[in-house]
């Protein structure tokens, strides 16, 4: 139920799902699965996924793959991508 919250726009459930991957609670560890997540709670105003963005970044050596991951988050599970395919911004929304 709850990466069904998720995928439907839940705020806290796309927060704990990113905290989840960040931390390997129940999943295996990926900082890029966390970073997607999180980017999309963070956008939608969580100050804790900012956090877990935060974090994320501190584990991922590749910025360009973290983005593109989070760019086809928000357009498959809702939101404005903050950037686009083939940018080379870093997102934080802190």
């Amino acid at each position: 139920w709850l990466l069904k919250s998720a995928k439907s726009g839940n705020v806290k459930a796309r927060t704990t799902i990113a905290a989840f991957y960040l931390d390997g609670r129940g999943v295996r560890p990926d900082p890029y699965e966390a970073y997607a997540w999180a980017s999309l709670a963070s956008y939608q105003g969580s100050s804790s996924a900012a956090v877990v963005v935060k974090r994320a970044l501190k584990e991922i050596d590749d910025r360009e793959s973290a983005n593109v991951l989070a760019g086809e988050y928000f357009k498959k599970y809702g939101g404005v991508d903050p950037h686009p395919q083939g940018s080379q911004a870093n997102h934080q929304m802190l």
